[in-house]
């Protein structure tokens, strides 16, 4: 849904009464919004605000669900959390769908919650990389490089996100 900051002017953009539709993004110039799309496999799609009939698949054929998209600051590309059978990644695409990245492939632990610096220089993340039963915070450059974990504490820091 999209509605004014007073509440009135309410309109759904996406699917019917039985559509689950979860985690919006914003687009940085504020005419697209992704979300994962719960209902079928778990896709991420993009709407346009101002013609919200026709949403695109991004993920239609990845082989897993595809979770809480976040935009890079300057619009180009799209990180999400995939979810396999067995563990969670952290992906990068292109902001229409080409050049899909699993950049936590190598990984034997869940890597969770993308987000990106306001920069656009790092990926701040999620995971259990070190073996231990919690997860900790990790940054990243776009490209999966210049891996280093942020903190060394036994909280379960999930769901991060970079100040102002």
């Amino acid at each position: 849904y999209l509605m004014r900051t007073d509440g009135s002017d309410v309109r759904r953009l996406t699917g019917d009464q039985g559509d689950v539709s979860l985690y919006p993004s914003w687009s940085p110039d504020g005419a697209s919004i992704a979300y994962m799309n719960l209902t079928g496999a778990g896709c991420i799609h993009v709407i346009d605000v101002e013609s919200p009939e026709e949403p695109v698949n991004l993920t239609p054929e990845i082989g897993v669900s595809a979770w809480s998209p976040k935009w890079s600051p300057d619009g180009k590309y799209i990180t999400f959390m995939g979810s396999g059978s067995d563990k969670k990644d952290v992906y990068r695409m292109d902001a229409d769908g080409s050049n899909l990245v699993n950049l936590t492939a190598d990984w034997p632990a869940y890597c969770v919650d993308p987000t990106w610096s306001p920069d656009g220089k790092w990926i701040l993340f999620s995971s259990r990389r070190d073996g231990n039963d919690t997860f900790t915070l990790y940054v990243m450059r776009p490209d999966g490089s210049q891996l280093a974990r942020v903190l060394t504490t036994t909280a379960w820091d999930v769901e991060a996100d970079w100040g102002p």
